[in-house]
């Protein structure tokens, strides 16, 4: 079997949760030895650079693209009633490497990583007959309807068109596609409700299992900030939370890593700002208890995964567990500040209590995370859609 893969950012370096679901699709292709040729944007924010795996069966193929805001564009964007998110995703270099690889090579499948690799979704179905299979990493539009509702003023009504014109595209893409793959079972469900008779959900495969030590009581949080609902959850914490935190524990501590820190974090006592990290898995490892304080955002936290896989204590929001069937018994729960403080105190005080909630959630990410149970599941549905 030969698929042709389509991303809108590189794998590699794993730097944030997109990458990582990426990866987790390209790794199970690879390692159940089906040959994958990847077409990759690469982005200001996302340059690829740095050492890439280098697999028999594994060639992969990077279009630079500037996706940068630019004024013009997305207002006549505006005019026009288009996606302007998705619009920025339309290149004239990528649709030549698209043709010549398809001109080239015979691909069983063409499997698309994210909404916003099928930008041009049109256009690769006037070309080619092959069966396209869409890996959603989220509901896009969930996302900023959730930013609307958390904004105010001028901008609630501009989010709330953003968030409108995303969804009228993630439909017609989603029509037009003969497979999806989803991330959580709830996204699974707003698709079949659309009419789409083949999909399924696939978590992200995890390949780091281990163990964590219940003693360690700090707090940490990765993530990227040029995601907004992390920026937003972070601030919610820094801002809200921590204080109620300090107030009850003056000696606790909180480290923050991600790409993209605000400067203002800084000034914040307890709190250490990381930035970018080399690894986060010697991150994660090194601190107590993790932290997922979202309010908004759609599709599965690889965070939450992450931490999952090594036995982490986690502290979380009920938006931060969609996507699984995770609840009080795996991890310490909190939907308001002061909730969300009260666990990261309970958390912090009871090492018995984290412990049994960490060794629970890493029972959970060997029974769902394993990687050869994302092979199967991936290989097992392409078959299903080659056979219909």
């Amino acid at each position: 079997m030969r698929v042709l893969l389509l991303a809108h950012k590189p794998p590699y370096p794993i730097i944030d949760g997109g990458c990582k679901a990426i990866e987790s699709s390209l790794m199970a292709l690879v390692n159940a030895g089906v040959s994958v040729d990847l077409l990759t944007f690469t982005t200001h924010k996302h340059p690829g650079k740095g050492e890439w795996p280098n697999h028999e069966n594994f060639n992969f193929y990077k279009v630079p693209i500037d996706t940068r805001v630019k004024t013009f564009p997305a207002i006549k964007a505006l005019i026009q009633n288009k996606s302007y998110n998705l619009n920025r995703f339309k290149s004239k270099a990528w649709r030549t490497q698209f043709q010549e690889l398809t001109s080239k090579n015979t691909y069983d499948i063409i499997h698309a990583e994210s909404l916003f690799s099928l930008a041009d979704l049109d256009w690769i179905k006037s070309i080619t007959s092959t069966p396209v299979i869409y890996r959603s990493h989220n509901v896009e539009a969930s996302i900023w309807f959730d930013l609307k509702e958390a904004s105010g003023g001028l901008k609630k009504p501009y989010l709330n068109l953003l968030a409108k014109q995303i969804k009228k595209a993630e439909m017609e893409i989603a029509k037009n596609v003969t497979g999806i793959i989803a991330i959580q079972f709830e996204d699974e469900k707003w698709y079949s409700d659309l009419g789409i008779q083949h999909t399924t959900t696939l978590l992200p495969s995890q390949d780091t299992f281990g163990d964590s030590d219940y003693k360690n009581n700090s707090f940490y949080h990765l993530g990227a900030m040029d995601w907004q609902p992390n920026l937003e959850g972070v601030q919610w914490l820094i801002e809200e939370i921590w204080p109620m935190v300090l107030k009850e524990i003056p000696e606790a501590k909180l480290s923050l890593a991600g790409k993209n820190f605000p400067k203002d974090v800084k000034g914040f006592k307890g709190i250490n700002l990381e930035g970018e990290v080399e690894s986060s898995h010697e991150f994660i490892q090194s601190h107590g208890i993790a932290l997922i304080p979202l309010k908004s955002g759609g599709g599965i936290k690889i965070k939450l995964l992450e931490a999952a896989a090594l036995g982490k204590p986690v502290v979380s929001t009920s938006k931060g567990l969609e996507g699984t069937d995770l609840g009080e018994d795996e991890v310490f729960l909190g939907n308001t500040a002061q909730e969300f403080a009260d666990a990261m105190i309970e958390a912090w005080k009871k090492e018995d209590v984290r412990g049994d909630k960490g060794r629970r959630l890493k029972t959970w990410a060997r029974k769902n995370l394993g990687p050869e149970a994302c092979q199967k599941s991936l290989v097992s549905f392409y078959k299903e859609i080659l056979e219909a």
